[in-house]
């Protein structure tokens, strides 16, 4: 017995000496994939934050047009002498409006809210330049159309004025409900939730994040109760992340 005792432990000796150096490697793996992963979160995180920043400054640029040379604009129009034509110009500033870039989600995060997010951030982020292109064709339109029935005099001088001043003021009703008012303040929420979901993932990994997130981690007396909670899991890391987030948007978003 004492001999089939010597025998066990030397083989479970062997076998604990032979995998010690896989063993070793396999947690050098892991923490390096860890590691590579905590780093790539981080990184999201700081190209968030960077297109919250261009996003807030492209808002200023539009606010700063319609108070300011649109403004002028009107102004000038309504000051033409009677029986003179509006053919008064003004010009849309130039801006970067940079999409994110094709590696912000070739990669998971391990959490399937992230990753939505991030997709969601994405799209948006190439959604929202092709609204500021659509924003400039119109207001070149504008601008053109006007241009044509001034120097044409397909109307009275009168007409033209009235027409012009209905197209601009028009002009600035749309860009402020449908860009200042609606685009924006939805893309940086977007921005806003992804970002402030990142930080707390890379902060507490996806282990812990699992565990406070996850419904497969937590105990229910059915299957419906768990399914009810699973579907509710996107809608519960918002509310967790909601004040947070509203924080960060009024600090941008002063009304």
């Amino acid at each position: 017995m004492v001999h089939l005792l010597f025998k066990w432990q030397d083989l479970v000796g062997a076998f604990l000496g032979a995998s010690a150096p896989f063993l070793l490697w396999w947690f050098a793996q892991k923490y390096e994939k860890g590691q590579a992963r905590k780093e790539h979160l981080y990184y999201l995180a700081r190209v968030l934050n960077d297109q919250v920043n261009t996003i807030i400054g492209v808002k200023k640029t539009i606010e700063a047009f319609l108070a300011n040379q649109l403004s002028d604009l009107l102004t000038n129009i309504e000051n033409n002498p009677e029986g003179v034509y509006s053919a008064d110009y003004a010009f849309l500033p130039l801006f970067s409006v940079r999409p994110l870039d094709d590696k912000t989600h070739e990669h998971t995060t391990g959490s399937n809210y992230v990753d939505n997010k991030i997709d969601q951030s994405y799209n948006r982020s190439h959604d929202f330049p092709l609204g500021i292109n659509d924003l400039r064709g119109q207001f070149i339109h504008t601008l053109e159309m006007n241009k044509e029935i001034a120097f044409n005099k397909l109307n009275s001088s009168e007409s033209q004025k009235v027409l012009f001043k209905a197209q601009v003021a028009e002009f600035i009703k749309i860009v402020r409900r449908d860009i200042i008012e609606t685009n924006i303040p939805l893309y940086l929420k977007t921005l806003i939730q992804t970002e402030v979901a990142l930080k707390e993932l890379a902060r507490i990994g996806i282990l812990k994040w699992s565990f406070r997130f996850d419904a497969k981690y937590r105990f229910y007396w059915n299957r419906k109760s768990f399914l009810m909670a699973r579907n509710k899991s996107y809608e519960n890391i918002e509310e967790f992340f909601r004040l947070d987030v509203e924080k960060q948007l009024k600090e941008i978003l002063p009304k």
